[in-house]
């Protein structure tokens, strides 16, 4: 799976599949990504071991054709972490417990 199929798994989540009516920009999905990368790295620092350096990756659109440094087993939960983290920033859409469903999920298969 690429970035963009985990930004498009993620919109699936968010229900947000309608191109013409998206609530959630591509970049505010990247920004995502970014920090449900940073919360696998925080958690299981070991996968990231000979993929990055010292830093992390600060995925763009541009950047949609790349995969992102966790195994693919992973890519499921990183999407639910992703529609966590962009419906966190959006109160009006959130509903209770759907957030920290998506960010619960995510920690527990990293943590497995």
């Amino acid at each position: 799976m690429t970035n963009n199929d985990i930004i498009q798994l993620a919109r699936q989540h968010l229900n947000d599949t309608k191109t013409e009516l998206q609530r959630y920009t591509d970049d505010a999905l990247y920004r995502a990504l970014n920090a449900a990368l940073m919360r696998a790295r925080r958690l299981r620092p070991d996968l990231f071991v000979g993929t990055l350096r010292n830093t992390m990756p600060n995925y763009t659109s541009a950047d949609s054709a790349t995969t992102p440094p966790l195994p693919d087993y992973y890519h499921e939960v990183l999407a639910e972490a992703v529609a966590g983290y962009a419906e966190a920033t959006d109160d009006e859409f959130t509903t209770d417990g759907r957030v920290g469903l998506f960010l619960t999920r995510f920690d527990a298969a990293l943590l497995q």
